[in-house]
């Protein structure tokens, strides 16, 4: 019996990490970690005195008072939200433990109703039961976050297959000792073999909800830097703007004096003639009745003289006012961007840019740079070449992620004849 207590203690103390792992997975705590895990290891240390009545009713009802009340006053969830999760979480663990116990009996051509006197069946039960809630609430936890477009789908079924073959693994442990003698030395070893299968099924999970939260975090800080760089890149625009805006107000002084010298109006004309290419570059990009897609060219004119780097454009029919300019700032400038990354090291650095509408319901943007090696791709994925592979292909999955908000497409193709990476998205109107 002191067994079968200490079972009940395990029990509960991994109910209370499984369901503290569950909130953590899917809510925001209004505490720290291990503050929150307290309130959550207080709740099943009630839990625990009251199963010791023995009384279904009382112990049915604690447990959904407390699940509720972890969900709804630690994790501040809407009511709706935590009546939802205390029904999933519930649910799950009362019907695992009233499929489980039952089911292995009938395997192990047990007596059901004895389970309580022996201890073998009780502990091995138990723990199979754990696992099956385990496996039910990652489940729930997967389904709810509809795994998260960076996340490796492959990498959450092979995770799920853990519990699966540590339940197999605990039946075939309860097939070998079942109606074998056994000494005690040898009932605490098979004892603590099961109880340690338990506790790796969860430090897996957990290492994999660890992991992709690092991920997000890396994400994040590579959206920052890439953010950083943008802006460091449009101050670089704007300073070498203002040089050469202050540069030509120095040079117009000159420009109207010697203007005003003139006699003839035809020697005016052919004076403005040559000095009108100098005020164009500042007014040429005010073309599509877009401000935040002029000011984009703007900039990638500025850097692609600075790259020498030729940069050609048509925005004139189709300004892709439909986008916030956000979205279409963070678009056109990871494209561009990696534009000129490829061009500045093929021979002939050229970009072209354009939009148009595509069709009566579409626009599309096209971009084409010079590209003198073919990219590297796994099944039209392109996979980057540079040794950082972390930190890069962030701007890539910033593109995808806009153009699938707009319901929109992307595509790219390479040509070798011409050596022109080429990327094509079409976006509705």
């Amino acid at each position: 019996m002191n067994s079968i207590l200490i079972c009940d203690v395990f029990m509960h103390l991994f109910e209370a990490i499984l369901l503290w792992f569950y909130c953590e997975s899917l809510f925001k705590s209004r505490f720290k970690k291990v503050q929150s895990f307290l309130m959550v290891l207080l709740g099943y240390i009630i839990l625990f005195l009251a199963y010791q009545l023995w009384n279904p009713v009382i112990n049915a009802l604690l447990n959904i008072i407390v699940i509720f009340s972890i969900i709804k006053f630690l994790y501040n969830e809407k009511i709706k939200i935590s009546l939802l999760h205390t029904f999933l979480y519930y649910s799950f663990l009362a019907g695992a433990e009233f499929v489980v116990m039952p089911t292995l009996a009938v395997i192990l051509n047990t007596d059901f109703f004895s389970y309580q006197s022996d201890e073998v069946f009780y502990i091995i039960a138990s723990i199979i039961s754990k696992l099956v809630h385990l496996l039910c609430c990652v489940i729930i936890i997967i389904i709810y976050q509809r795994i998260k477009k960076h996340d490796n789908k492959k990498g959450y079924a092979i995770t799920l297959i853990i519990p699966v073959t540590n339940i197999i693994v605990l039946v075939l442990i309860a097939f070998a000792i079942k109606d074998t003698p056994i000494d005690k030395k040898m009932y605490h070893i098979w004892t603590i073999s099961a109880v340690l299968i338990l506790i790796s099924s969860i430090l897996v999970f957990y290492n994999r909800s660890y992991l992709i939260r690092q991920s997000e975090k890396i994400n994040e800080l590579n959206i920052e830097n890439q953010s950083k760089k943008m802006n460091e890149q449009f101050f670089e625009v704007i300073e070498k703007n203002n040089e050469s805006m202050q540069i030509l107000a120095h040079d117009f002084k000159n420009h109207l004096s010697q203007i005003n010298s003139f006699t003839k109006i035809s020697d005016v004309n052919d004076y403005i003639n040559r000095i009108y290419p100098e005020v164009e570059v500042f007014i040429s990009t005010g073309v599509s009745d877009n401000k935040a897609l002029d000011l984009i060219i703007s900039k990638y004119m500025s850097l692609c003289d600075f790259k020498n780097i030729e940069f050609v454009f048509d925005v004139h029919l189709c300004n892709l006012s439909q986008m916030d300019n956000v979205d279409l700032s963070s678009l056109l400038n990871n494209l561009l961007d990696n534009a000129m990354d490829a061009a500045i090291k093929s021979s002939n650095k050229t970009i072209e840019f354009e939009t148009s509408h595509f069709t009566p319901y579409y626009d599309q943007i096209l971009v084409k740079n010079s590209c003198d090696e073919k990219p590297h791709h796994n099944n039209r994925s392109l996979v980057t070449n540079k040794t950082d592979k972390l930190t890069h292909g962030i701007g890539l999955k910033s593109v995808k992620k806009i153009v699938e908000k707009y319901n929109g497409m992307y595509n790219w193709e390479y040509d070798e004849k011409e050596k022109e990476f080429i990327t094509i998205i079409t976006i509705p109107r």
